[in-house]
């Protein structure tokens, strides 16, 4: 290290008579009583860095505007079970060209719809609309024939789930986080999802089943067991609409298998069920997928319907050896 060179350097100059040995001896103790606290100073300049970048982060939110909800603050107990339906949407993010267009289109409930698309085509910013985290330029979205802005945020996002590729995971065990803010969880909903999601061999496994710490973010969990448990949080509240925004991306075939079935057995039962996403083995499961282009729909059908008409959506099929 450091201590090295300057042994090296002064040996040299001792042996062209430049300095003394003691003179060596002297600088090289006065060296080491030094760098102690300069390590020190270096490592604090470091940490206030860091502390800095931290504290303007955290400022940043807790200046953040809440969201303004301009439905009636009156708590309804009505479940929207019926369509997820968008008429003449506009939007565009700032300082860029309009995404959306007009853009008009029918979610069917208990029917699974697939999205594709290229990145940029507009694919997982209208999963942000439908859930409202997004708000649009113009026109207007219905769930069960009532206009958006006629429901409650609160009510809105309890009946439609979203399902990020990137799932939040908090320090705690499984059920902690798939019963999330439940403080009475219902066990027997909790084990029932987790076999159908093909939970059940992985959770014998750990020395406290479903009770097992998990970590901050889950790490001791692998991706895409951390996907199906935080589909299984979403599908634990039982939302009208299920959207999934390339929440497949992390699993196994043999677990992307259990999903999909799981995905069948919701939709056969009413759920509505929107799949984002580029994996074609996936969005396979869906009777009706639609292929963005730019904000516009280029391509729409059934897997096998898109498949004979021999276009994009065929091609990448090819590209993904389906």
């Amino acid at each position: 290290g450091m201590g090295l060179v300057i042994l090296w350097t002064g040996a040299v100059f001792v042996t062209r008579d430049m300095m003394s040995f003691g003179e060596l001896l002297t600088f090289y103790a006065l060296t080491a009583y030094f760098s102690a606290p300069v390590s020190e100073i270096i490592s604090f300049s470091q940490k206030y860095r860091d502390a800095r970048i931290a504290t303007e982060r955290l400022f940043e939110i807790m200046e953040l505007k809440t969201e303004e909800d301009p439905a009636p603050k009156e708590v309804s107990l009505y479940c929207y079970e019926g369509n997820l339906e968008i008429k003449g949407l506009s939007y565009h993010y700032p300082g860029r060209m309009p995404l959306f267009v007009n853009f008009s289109h029918t979610f069917h409930t208990g029917r699974i719809t697939g999205i594709a698309g290229e990145s940029g085509s507009g694919k997982s910013t209208l999963g942000f609309l439908l859930m409202r985290m997004y708000s649009p330029d113009g026109g207007s979205i219905f769930l069960d024939g009532i206009e958006a802005g006629s429901i409650p945020l609160n009510i809105w996002r309890r009946q439609i789930g979203i399902v990020p590729q990137k799932a939040d995971l908090f320090e705690g065990n499984i059920l902690d986080n798939i019963a999330l803010g439940d403080p009475a969880p219902d066990l027997e909903r909790v084990a029932t999802l987790c076999g159908e999601l093909g939970l059940e061999p992985f959770l014998s496994s750990l020395p406290r089943g479903i009770l097992t710490p998990i970590g901050e973010q889950g790490v001791q969990l692998s991706g895409g067991q951390r996907q199906r448990i935080a589909l299984a949080r979403t599908a634990y509240r039982n939302p009208s609409w299920i959207i999934l925004d390339e929440a497949t991306s992390s699993l196994d075939s043999t677990s992307e298998l259990y999903v999909l079935k799981a995905l069948r057995k919701w939709s056969q039962e009413g759920t509505g069920v929107i799949i984002i996403g580029h994996r074609m083995s996936t969005l396979s499961v869906a009777s009706h997928i639609l292929l963005l282009d730019q904000g516009r729909i280029s391509e729409e059908g059934s897997h096998t319907e898109l498949i004979q008409k021999n276009g994009k959506y065929a091609a990448w099929c090819r590209q993904q050896g389906l």
